[in-house]
């Protein structure tokens, strides 16, 4: 059973989403940026608080197919965290790091995006953070290192919490106002969970949502139960007869090969490449073969003419 089934208002399951350790089986959640002029990019993820993975991916890619070589990635962006250990898939390929060395600045952007999805939007507050008193609320900082600074002289600033408040309407949360943003959501989805907005906008502090410089829309929500380590493990998102395992040894990025199965990989591309070179033979073949017949039926109604 759900963490929130029996909470009767659709505001406090939102507020119960935020107070308590995320674990989501499954989150898929697009992010339009107003900036970017750009189509907006899909995700999925998934988290029980402490292990993760994310990956971004094509709008009706099957994310559930492993991968392979006549499956690869759309985006070559995958990565996760199980047991304390950063990991990354490129290609068909996984790679592990240890505890004590991470995967750098891309870990800490894709664990930002997971979490601004989980936080509803909220990028300055960490999800399963957030203690509300009615509907004021602080919770812990996800940007701990980021300090404002107004007219060349710092800020009043808290190094780690922060703090908002949510305006309701009709027992629905309508907009939260957090740190010069202000954030709107819309409900309307019923595969959603209740208290799970489809639309969030965010937009600088009392401007309309048409001002927008972002839109999340969460298109799917599945709570956990508590996951398993091994639900976060990577080998399981590919065919293990081309996967790949290396472990990264240090900072510099070198790295010892625990499994290796790239003659398997290059087989299979090179029997995809034949089949399309084959195909790509019939095709013309074929072409000729109806160019001939049309040129003859041309040549015959031509000299039928004549006669």
């Amino acid at each position: 059973m759900s963490l929130h089934a029996g909470i009767s208002s659709r505001t406090d399951s939102f507020k119960e989403y935020l107070s308590n350790a995320p674990h989501v089986q499954e989150i898929k959640f697009s992010i339009l940026n107003s900036s970017d002029m750009q189509p907006p990019t899909y995700y999925t993820g998934a988290t029980d608080g402490t292990n993760f993975f994310i990956r971004e991916h094509l709008p009706k890619e099957n994310v559930d197919a492993l991968l392979s070589p006549t499956n690869p990635m759309g985006f070559p962006f995958f990565v996760g965290k199980v047991d304390g250990r950063p990991w990354e898939i490129s290609g068909l390929s996984v790679y592990r790091s240890s505890p004590t060395n991470t995967l750098g600045p891309l870990m800490e952007g894709a664990m930002s995006k997971l979490s601004f999805a989980l936080a509803f939007g909220i990028a300055h507050a960490a999800p399963g953070s957030f203690h509300f008193n009615g509907t004021n609320f602080s919770a812990l900082r996800a940007d701990k290192l980021i300090k404002p600074i107004t007219n060349g002289k710092d800020v009043n600033f808290d190094f780690e919490n922060t703090t908002g408040s949510l305006l309701t309407s009709n027992g629905s949360p309508f907009r939260v106002d957090n740190e010069g943003m202000s954030i709107y959501y819309t409900f309307g989805d019923e595969s959603l969970p209740e208290g799970v907005p489809s639309t969030i906008t965010i937009c600088p502090r009392n401007h309309l949502p048409s001002d927008y410089s972002q839109i999340i829309s969460i298109l799917k929500y599945i709570p956990g139960p508590e996951l398993a380590n091994n639900f976060f493990n990577p080998e399981r998102f590919i065919e293990q007869q081309y996967l790949s395992v290396y472990e990264i040894t240090n900072n510099s990025g070198n790295a010892l090969t625990s499994t290796n199965n790239s003659l398997n990989v290059a087989k299979a591309q090179t029997e995809l490449i034949q089949e399309r070179r084959v195909g790509k033979r019939n095709f013309l073949v074929c072409c000729m073969l109806i160019f001939t017949v049309v040129t003859c039926g041309l040549i015959f109604k031509f000299r039928k003419r004549l006669v």
